[in-house]
């Protein structure tokens, strides 16, 4: 609309450029603006879309059609002017799973249909045997969960292909596609398959997804990441002695909760870093306080209840021996407080520099250390401090 309308008052002349739906959201990234343009990145089922708008006069836009609208999946763009007041030459950044950093000059009167590669960093791992893959998981309430899956091309399907999960969903935060030359090197030219979860509580699909998983409601990210889970299963990728989760800060809390949850059935071993685990004192550490609105604050009587809920423990059982241990070695604490033991996770041609530690329960670490992917440590893990380490 008019400026000299907005003054008056006026918002009749109001015209829509973006409404979001279920599946479609704004990135927290703000739109760039050219000479005669402003193009919109929109994330679209978790994957990355340019829409180009040109300034018509008299306060209208219209959408230019055509040009490079969509990204391949597995993508991620950054878009800014170059000379927002003389131009409508565009910088785009992207980078992907298999593709490492690059820069592109294009221009948005063409909605970027022939851009110019000014720069990219080395691949620092052979990609030409892989494949990325965007798949759905049904959650227990009926929910479809995106997930991303990264895996050679040619797999067995008989559930012995090593995998990792990666996980967050919280904070309205978005796992969106980047390249790591650490999983790539380490682990997917090993042979291994790198899958994310974007599951409720992050910020894929704007903010109801992730009130979805806010407070009372954390279980749902929970679901969700079993659900994926589940899926690699049922698909026949892997199986859980080799599938393995990983998270840290509020994802370390989310596979910290694997191990007391279904997920201890479904995964043969947990990465659990810097975890907020404790969450009766959280509120208390550093930021904690600024995080009430996510977990509840546990000084009220009526949060006390989701803290309990969300938190990495498991119900004590007169069963449960003076070590604090259940039947079969089962943590009866929460995971923070009485760390599980650590196994070292490889791949069969993963050479022993490439090994990753991971965090299991005493059951999990018996099972997993038969099969081919896994080797127990007899080493209790070492620690400087009793105080465990949390994050936000």
């Amino acid at each position: 609309m008019r400026l000299e309308d907005l003054a008056a008052g006026s918002l009749g002349g109001i015209q829509v450029l973006f409404e979001p739906t279920d599946r479609r959201s704004l990135p927290r990234e703000f739109p760039a603006g050219t000479r005669s343009f402003l193009v919109v990145t929109v994330l679209d089922n978790v994957r990355k879309e340019l829409e180009f708008w040109r300034y018509e006069g008299g306060g209208r836009w219209a959408r230019r059609s055509g040009g490079a609208d969509a990204l391949p999946i597995g993508r991620d763009v950054g878009v800014s002017a170059v000379w927002e007041h003389s131009s409508d030459d565009i910088w785009i950044t992207s980078d992907g799973y298999l593709q490492p950093d690059t820069l592109q000059l294009a221009s948005a009167a063409d909605g970027a249909a022939a851009p110019l590669e000014l720069w990219a960093k080395p691949a620092l791992f052979d990609a030409s045997g892989l494949q990325v893959e965007q798949r759905m998981a049904t959650s227990l309430d009926g929910t479809q969960v995106p997930y991303f899956l990264v895996r050679p091309k040619a797999v067995p399907g008989d559930g012995s292909t090593p995998t990792i999960l990666a996980g967050y969903g919280g904070f309205q935060i978005s796992r969106l596609p980047a390249y790591s030359a650490v999983y790539g090197v380490g682990w997917l030219e090993q042979g291994g398959a790198y899958a994310v979860a974007n599951i409720r509580g992050g910020g894929e699909f704007g903010p109801r997804w992730h009130q979805a998983a806010l407070r009372e409601r954390r279980h749902k990210a929970y679901e969700d990441f079993e659900a994926v889970a589940r899926d690699l299963q049922r698909t026949g990728l892997t199986s859980p002695e080799r599938l393995a989760c990983l998270g840290g800060s509020n994802g370390g809390l989310l596979v910290g909760n694997m191990l007391v949850r279904e997920g201890a059935r479904l995964f043969g071993a947990v990465v659990c870093r810097v975890p907020l685990l404790d969450m009766r004192r959280y509120h208390r550490l550093l930021a904690g306080a600024s995080w009430v609105a996510e977990y509840g604050d546990p000084d009220k009587p009526e949060d006390q209840g989701i803290g309990s809920s969300c938190a990495g423990t498991r119900r004590t059982t007169p069963s449960t021996t003076a070590s604090g241990r259940g039947p079969g070695g089962a943590v009866a604490r929460t995971c923070c407080s009485r760390p599980p033991r650590r196994t070292t996770a490889c791949t069969p041609r993963t050479p022993a520099r490439w090994c990753a530690s991971f965090w299991t329960s005493p059951r999990r670490r018996r099972r997993s250390s038969t099969g081919k992917i896994s080797r127990a440590a007899t080493a209790a893990p070492r620690t400087t401090s009793r105080r465990p380490t949390c994050g936000p």
